[in-house]
């Protein structure tokens, strides 16, 4: 057949008109050769055939044509009513367009009565075993089973319903191939690896159809460990969908799934980027009033996100959640109309939820952590229990931060920890110090408190831990470099970088209006809670 024949018969399959086989042609091949064609890419061997071109292809008149060779439903045009009814079944328990594909595909549409009798639908080829589904194809031959079974990755794909109230992970098998246009990697750490993935628009429901179909993709590991916190961030996740008492800023989870053998998968909306992006693409601390604004209304909304997490009151017997991992790097930023955007809390792979009884009996052992953002109950608490004051201590230290970009701009805060460094002014910046308004050389935010550590080495951390301080044990302090981060103080000639406890006093130069906000180091066994 040529490309002529394939044109003109897509044309009339898909303005339903009547189906006409060229003279000679046989249908069953003819209608073969045409869904070939529209496999995306046109590649059978790495592409895969979207349920539009089934759909577009497999009419009602199509059918009754490739059907109607076979001596079956010869004279019968009940029986084969029914069957083409049954193919094109709205009730995807009931649906067998993908199987009518494959026989179509394999020159087995002889065999369709067949697959009614033992009530083989489509729902089930992605979902049984490998085996299992090749031993209920007993009435073929071996060799028809295998073939059959062989365009299963060609035709079976999944519609992802990314709109259900309630998530729940599906499980596929390893050949089942997934209706991704694209897939880019685009980060990732200890919790999973992120990708940018692009949805064929014909295998996804629930979204308007404005949607670009672009979404991102966390993979996990399907260890032990890996499977029980991708459950436990289900769990979480799922306290936070419609129609359940949801929040604007809390990521919303569209669609969990494992493939077998490759990993475990969570679907969420794309963002533009984390906290971290946000300020290294706007480096540049602006005076206008907007800006302030959008800046205090972004640190409201998400201290009402983490409230909502802190006092979930939809679920009275476990209200009480928490975060767990606050760091810039899970607060996603989703782009808006202004330029500016908004900002979401994200990651809620340590949330749990639990009753006044227990909510403090999380230990910090055997989890991870963002150590820069750890409050200083890891070091200074014998008892190693996490409580929801955990998250107030890490949202004050981003908060901190945040005002650090606002009134010094990006290279004031120095590289964040396991960052890349996206330069935007390498005059400006460098590792340890960056030029203040008068081109002096002053050290940055993240050196500052590495310098200021009591370790030897120096860690960046926000605190520091004081032992032989009081009978009870050690306690901790706010670093000095902290307190006093509004100073803006010009490097001396004589001052080591890179040396520990580096001192810094007061001084007239820079924002000093600004350090009343931390004036006072507190000492400090326990952090706040939000209430």
């Amino acid at each position: 057949m040529d490309a002529t024949e394939v044109d003109q018969s897509t044309l009339a399959v898909s303005n339903g008109r009547q189906f006409i086989v060229p003279d000679g042609k046989d249908p069953e091949d003819f209608v073969g050769r045409i869904l070939r064609g529209k496999c995306h890419p046109p590649d059978e061997v790495s592409g895969f055939l979207p349920y539009s071109a089934l759909t577009e292809t497999l009419t009602r008149e199509v059918i009754q044509v490739v059907l109607g060779q076979n001596k079956t439903y010869q004279s019968k045009a009940e029986a084969l009513e029914d069957t083409v009814r049954r193919i094109l079944d709205t009730n995807l328990e009931r649906c067998m367009m993908k199987i009518f594909a494959i026989l179509v595909l394999t020159d087995l549409t002889a065999w369709m009565p067949n697959f009614i009798d033992v009530g083989i639908s489509d729902k089930d080829l992605s979902l049984l075993p490998r085996a299992e589904l090749h031993s209920r194809l007993n009435f073929l031959r071996p060799s028809q089973a295998d073939s059959f079974c062989s365009y299963l990755w060609l035709v079976d794909v999944p519609v992802l319903d990314l709109a259900a109230s309630e998530i729940e992970e599906v499980k596929y098998r390893s050949d089942v191939r997934m209706p991704f246009l694209k897939e880019r990697l685009i980060g990732g750490g200890g919790q999973g690896r992120i990708s940018e993935i692009k949805i064929h628009p014909a295998h996804v429901r629930g979204l308007s159809s404005s949607s670009d179909y672009v979404f991102a993709l966390k993979r996990m590991s399907v260890s032990s460990d890996s499977r029980l916190r991708c459950k436990d961030e289900i769990a979480a996740l799922n306290e936070f969908r419609a129609p359940r008492s949801g929040h604007p800023n809390v990521i919303q989870l569209l669609l969990a799934y494992e493939h077998e053998g490759k990993g475990l998968y969570l679907v969420f909306p794309l963002a533009k980027g984390d906290l971290n992006d946000y300020w290294r693409q706007h480096h540049k601390h602006s005076p206008l009033f907007e800006d302030a604004q959008w800046l205090i209304q972004q640190c409201t909304d998400l201290t009402s996100a983490f409230r909502k997490i802190h006092h979930h009151t939809s679920f009275p017997e476990k209200s009480l959640g928490r975060h767990g991992d606050i760091k810039p790097g899970n607060i996603l930023w989703f782009q808006g109309g202004d330029g500016r955007g908004r900002l979401v809390v994200a990651d809620l792979t340590m949330t749990r939820f639990h009753s006044d009884d227990t909510v403090n009996d999380t230990t910090f052992s055997g989890r991870g952590m963002s150590m820069t953002y750890r409050a200083p109950e890891v070091n200074v608490t014998v008892r190693e229990k996490e409580s929801q004051a955990y998250d107030v201590w890490s949202l004050g230290c981003v908060f901190l931060e945040f005002m650090v970009w606002y009134l010094l701009g990006y290279h004031a805060l120095g590289q964040p920890a396991n960052v890349k460094a996206k330069q935007t002014n390498k005059t400006a910046y460098s590792r340890d110090y960056y030029l203040n308004e008068r081109g002096e050389k002053c050290q940055h935010f993240r050196r500052a408190r590495i310098n200021d550590d009591d370790w030897w080495y120096g860690e960046d951390k926000f605190f520091n831990v004081l032992t032989g301080a009081s009978r009870d044990g050690p306690t901790a302090k706010v670093k000095d470099s902290v307190t006093k981060v509004g100073l803006h103080i010009p490097i001396q000639p004589s001052d080591r970088i890179m040396s520990n406890h580096t001192n810094l006093t007061p001084s007239d130069s820079g924002l000093n209006a600004y350090t009343p906000l931390l004036s006072a180091p507190r000492q400090c066994t326990t952090s706040s809670t939000l209430s």
